[in-house]
């Protein structure tokens, strides 16, 4: 049975340059504010599908 966070599209995998570092992060492609969840060393984006949940409706939940 799916989660209580479903994506209408599969989100799309973007890479970023701040500053000389590379950040990879996953764009939902919906509309709405963004919001960028991070996380330390060794996390997964599999980890946020509560706050995506929670969030979701309002923003558009960039994640790792």
């Amino acid at each position: 049975m799916p989660g209580p966070y479903q994506e209408a599209v599969m989100p799309t995998e973007r890479i970023a340059d701040v500053r000389g570092r590379t950040l990879r992060y996953l764009d939902p492609g919906v509309p709405g504010r963004p919001v960028l969840a991070l996380h330390g060393h060794f996390g997964r984006a599999r980890a946020y599908a509560g706050l995506i949940a929670a969030l979701s409706p309002r923003y558009r939940c960039h994640r790792p």
